[in-house]
């Protein structure tokens, strides 16, 4: 019969303990998303403005004739900015969270990085891009 020390035992669940809760975090600049984020602001202020605005087209829709998970992106952004919601909201509801997401990066200036879990970033992007390219399938009645 073997007997294993007690102090390896609990070295093993230790180990095992904080790889299993201390989840992968990743370091994430703000600036680009600030930087980004306030030329799609100031463009979605002025493009309405210009005189014959056709809207930026996609060439994904352009060429096949199916949406991308950002189409109406930029149609959502400038109806937000312009007060009409319930236009942004068919266009692209995801546009609420992109402008949401940029205020919050222009607000909190004084923050350069944020430590966000690995995880969150490899499950919501794909997750929100899915949901977002089923909506403009069923918005363009491809499903």
């Amino acid at each position: 019969m073997t007997t294993i020390p007690i102090t390896t035992v609990e070295n093993h669940l230790d180990t095992h303990c904080e790889n299993t809760t201390s989840a992968k975090r990743s370091r994430l600049d703000l600036l680009p998303i600030r930087i980004l984020g306030s030329a799609i602001l100031m463009l979605g202020i002025v493009l309405p403005k210009i005189p014959g605005h056709p809207g930026l087209e996609c060439p994904l829709l352009k060429y096949t004739g199916i949406p991308c998970p950002l189409c109406g992106m930029t149609t959502g952004v400038e109806n937000i900015l312009e007060g009409h919601f319930a236009t942004a909201a068919n266009a692209n509801p995801f546009s609420f969270l992109v402008v949401v997401t940029i205020l919050l990066s222009i607000i909190l200036a004084k923050i350069r990085f944020i430590q966000i879990k690995s995880l969150y970033i490899k499950v919501a992007v794909p997750l929100l891009a899915s949901a977002s390219w089923i909506f403009q399938l069923v918005r363009f009645h491809i499903i």
